[in-house]
């Protein structure tokens, strides 16, 4: 019973933490269409070459850092699963993992607000509007993929109460 109880609070933990999975194609048509988007954004802000190389150093350094943040999250949650998976649980230091695991995401957050900020800088006032508006636009489409996302996570979690019983 005990393991149980554990294999749900672990289950509820790493849900809550990871979000549900996509399902690849869902996934793969999702990036080709932020691909096109990009690119015809960066088309519409008609970037010089000096902009168009920071642009390119910038977005590297963002991956750079969501790649190395994304290692350590993962590491977390990973030690979040050896912290559930004892005989006795210790919820203090269960809390603190959580807590890692929130401020690392936070990080990731922070990162791209940074990244935003920094590409903004490097723009001219008329580029800088079309910029505005099309981060309205991806607001927008944000909204709509986290309610799409959010019937998703029902639906998955759903489906794994039934496997379970």
């Amino acid at each position: 019973m005990t393991r149980v109880f554990m294999s749900l609070i672990i289950s509820l933990m790493l849900v809550s933490s990871l979000g549900s999975a996509q399902p690849r194609e869902h996934m793969k048509e999702m990036m080709s269409h932020r691909k096109e988007m990009r690119g015809a954004f960066m088309d519409d802000l008609k970037l010089n070459d000096e902009q168009m190389t920071k642009m390119k150093k910038l977005r590297f350094d963002l991956e750079k850092k969501q790649i190395q943040t994304g290692s350590r999250i993962r590491l977390a949650r990973l030690d979040l699963k050896e912290l559930f998976g004892v005989d006795k649980l210790d919820r203090a230091a269960i809390e603190k993992q959580v807590r890692i695991i929130s401020d690392l995401q936070q990080e990731q957050k922070l990162n791209q607000i940074d990244h935003m900020f920094a590409v903004n800088a490097l723009l001219t006032s008329d580029q800088q509007k079309i910029w505005r508006e099309h981060m309205g636009h991806m607001g927008e489409e944000a909204r709509e993929h986290m309610m799409k996302r959010g019937g998703m996570e029902r639906e998955h979690s759903m489906k794994h109460e039934e496997e379970d019983h």
